[in-house]
This record gives structure tokens, C-alpha cells and sequence, in this order.
């Protein structure tokens, strides 16, 4: 038996040829051992001796003036104006004002004022930065704000812990406890660190 699409032999039974895969139909399969004469090739008709006809004239496409196209065409939009160009005193201001709740408040304090500075700047010149400026006022008051708070809590646990430690004179153990009026602080420090 052949494949049908291969023409290799396969074997007798066979679904599926072995070489190509290909379905073999037990029906479809030729015959290949008679084979019949190829059918005769039907005969050409004469060629015609007379010239073939011209083709029509190429008509050239009739163009409209430009105007007749001016209608149709829109033109692009009119190029956006550019941002205004961002104060650099508004960026430095944001910058210190945030920078100022990690380096207890100094730097707040620089950006408070150079918020303000840059306010007026952007008032007076047009330029952006607007909230920039308005970031570094609002964070370098509250840095400000909130350094000022717990410096004065540290003093006040400080004076507090000074004022409420029982003075009792004692042999000196230590080199500083000979320094007069250091001993209610060392005491302060050596309850708080020991």
C-alpha cells in the first residue's frame, strides 16, 4: 500500500502513512502497479495574426485649485503656551521645610522664610511654584513647631528631675561629682542611662 501524498509504501493495514503522517484512505489509494495513459493535451487555438486593439487615451485627472482644498483642510491647533517657569526659591523652600522635621528645625525655619520670600517673587514676576512655595511654609512652621515642643519638654523633664532629686552630699565617685551643681544633673543622667 501507498500514501497518497508521500508515494511511499507503507505497511498493509495502516491508518496513518509513516513518513509524512498523512491519512490514508484504503478507497482513495491508486493503484500504482497499472497505470493509465495520461489524457491527451486539448489543442491551443491559432493565434490571432491580426494587432491587438490600442487602449483607450490615458485621461489626465483634472485637478482643483487650492483654494477648493482649503476647506476641507484643518490646520493644527495653535502650540500651548509653556508652563511658567518654577521659582527656585519656592523649591528650596519645600525642600528645607521637610528637610527641618529631621534636623530639629533649623532648617524649617529657612524654609519658612523662603516660602515667604518666594510668595512674593511668584506675585510679582508670574512665575510657578506656587504650591512649592506654600509646602515649604506649611512644613517649616510645623517642623518649627513641633522641634520647639520637644525641646521644651526635654528642658522642663530636665528641671523637673533636677528639682525633685534628694540632695545628699556624697564622697565624690567620680570625677565630675566634685563640680559644684553638676551633681542633680549626673543623677538625671545616671537614672535615665543606668
Amino acid at each position: 500500500m501507498y500514501c497518497n501524498y508521500c508515494g511511499k509504501e507503507t505497511e498493509p493495514n495502516a491508518v496513518f502513512c509513516n513518513h509524512c503522517g498523512a491519512h490514508i484512505s484504503v478507497a482513495a489509494a491508486p493503484d500504482l502497479t497499472t497505470q493509465e495513459p495520461a489524457p491527451a493535451m486539448p489543442e491551443l487555438p491559432p493565434e490571432p495574426t491580426a494587432a491587438p486593439p490600442t487602449p483607450p487615451p490615458v485621461q489626465e485627472p483634472v485637478y482643483q485649485p487650492y483654494q477648493a482644498y482649503q476647506q476641507a483642510y484643518q490646520p493644527y491647533p495653535p502650540p500651548v503656551a509653556p508652563a511658567p517657569k518654577k521659582n527656585g526659591l519656592a523649591i528650596a523652600a519645600m525642600i528645607c521645610g521637610i528637610c527641618g522635621f529631621f534636623c530639629y528645625g533649623i532648617p524649617g525655619i529657612v524654609g519658612l522664610i523662603l516660602g515667604l520670600v518666594a510668595k512674593k517673587k511668584i506675585k510679582q514676576n508670574g512665575e510657578g511654584g506656587s504650591g512649592f512655595a506654600t509646602a515649604g511654609i506649611v512644613c517649616g512652621a510645623i517642623a518649627i513647631a513641633l522641634w520647639a515642643l520637644v525641646i521644651t519638654a526635654i528642658v522642663l523633664g530636665i528641671t523637673w528631675t533636677a528639682n525633685n532629686t534628694p540632695y545628699m552630699p556624697s564622697p565624690p565617685s567620680h570625677w565630675l561629682d566634685g563640680i559644684y551643681g553638676i551633681d542633680p544633673l549626673l543623677s538625671f543622667v545616671r537614672t535615665v542611662l543606668f
